[in-house]
């Protein structure tokens, strides 16, 4: 088992994202709202404030989705499939995939 996870950091993606996820089985993916560690800091936590807020013009978007499955290849099925939308991951401010072992899970049978 394998838990494929996709951090995006651009909104107007999200819906192709979900078609891909959609398109290779991943339909039962929890997808989640997030927020960069350093705008946290500049705008939550008030000794840091003064740091970071200024290289920060503000929140930005951060989705995340995850999945379990069995294919231990999907994080570059997703990517592959992402390109031809014209996604392309190895630029940094798309997003990151990753794809990591799961030594052990329960699932509700069906």
């Amino acid at each position: 088992m394998h838990l494929v996870i996709v951090i995006l950091f651009r909104e107007e993606q999200l819906d192709d994202i979900l078609s891909v996820f959609a398109e290779l089985g991943l339909e039962d993916a929890v997808v989640m709202d997030g927020t960069k560690m350093q705008e946290v800091l500049a705008f939550d936590v008030p000794i840091f404030a003064g740091l970071a807020a200024g290289s920060l013009g503000g929140k930005s978007y951060v989705k995340v989705l995850m999945a379990a499955t069995e294919d231990e290849r999907m994080g570059k099925r997703i990517g592959n499939v992402a390109k031809d939308l014209d996604i392309d991951f190895s630029e940094r401010d798309i997003g990151i995939i990753l794809t990591l072992p799961v030594s052990g899970y329960i699932a509700a049978s069906n």
